[in-house]
């Protein structure tokens, strides 16, 4: 439904586990997966496909990265824009959320920020 992916969504552009994963350009589905699931979301394994820019993370076929897409996602990765696509496999609803790495920068202007 619409409301289970806009939970998902939330949670995933929320994550700082995925934010630190992002930031390391690494092309990690476990966490992306993981976050899903801990969403509260509807998610099975084998309907869930995970995609980075067009390059394919996971579905049922694909449970580990090979050297190729793991070289191509993380090119994409290291572009300042891309799209982490997640279809459920589940239903027609949609939802689109935006978020951010979490860099060094960030947490260092964050922790010296004093109220």
């Amino acid at each position: 439904s619409a409301n289970e992916a806009e939970h998902a969504a939330k949670a995933l552009s929320n994550s700082l586990l995925v934010k630190t994963a992002l930031f390391g350009c690494d092309p990690n589905w476990g966490r992306i997966a993981s976050t899903i699931g801990a969403s509260g979301a509807m998610c099975d394994e084998n309907s869930l496909v995970i995609y980075c820019d067009e390059v394919l993370l996971y579905d049922k076929d694909h449970k580990e990265l090979d050297d190729a897409r793991e070289s191509a996602a993380h090119a994409v990765m290291k572009k300042d824009s891309y799209r982490i696509i997640c279809d459920l496999g589940l239903g027609d609803g949609a939802y689109s959320a935006y978020g951010c790495d979490l860099g060094h920068e960030y947490v260092s202007i964050n922790a010296d920020y004093r109220s």
